[in-house]
């Protein structure tokens, strides 16, 4: 399948597509790459395609528009959750980023990852961390 392939190309474990698809079949690798949210991630193995083997002009630009509202949508949840964890330290709680932002580093392309909400572990107990936020 052209999706996984593409995806292989991403990660550097694959160089070009075994066969050139039709711009209806990049049509159907883009959606799939959008419902899997994995839109910027397969971009990036867009983009170490040959030239011949790239999709339409047209499909290009739409994913290379969705790669950058990615990335910038990536600058700026890792403000916002570094915010967040820092207000905390400053108020005496430890914590630590979970999932999502917390493992981007690991990605090969972290800002290509499609962010989602922030997942935090506080220390201090239920009822402490829950009168803080409260308050």
């Amino acid at each position: 399948m052209i999706f996984f392939e593409l995806i292989r190309i991403a990660i550097g474990q694959q160089e070009r597509l075994r066969s050139t698809p039709t711009a209806e079949e990049w049509k159907e690798v883009y959606d799939l790459a959008q419902r899997q949210t994995l839109t910027g991630i397969a971009f990036c193995g867009v983009q170490r395609l040959p030239e011949e083997q790239r999709p339409p002009r047209q499909l290009l630009m739409k994913w290379y528009m969705a790669a950058e509202q990615i990335r910038r949508k990536n600058e700026q949840m890792d403000r916002r959750t570094l915010a967040v964890a820092n207000k905390f330290a400053e108020e005496g709680f430890r914590s630590c980023i979970l999932k999502g932002q917390g493992i981007a580093m690991y990605y090969a392309n972290p800002e290509l990852r499609v962010p989602g909400d922030v997942d935090i572990w506080i220390e201090g107990g239920f009822k402490k961390v829950y009168r803080y936020i409260k308050n």
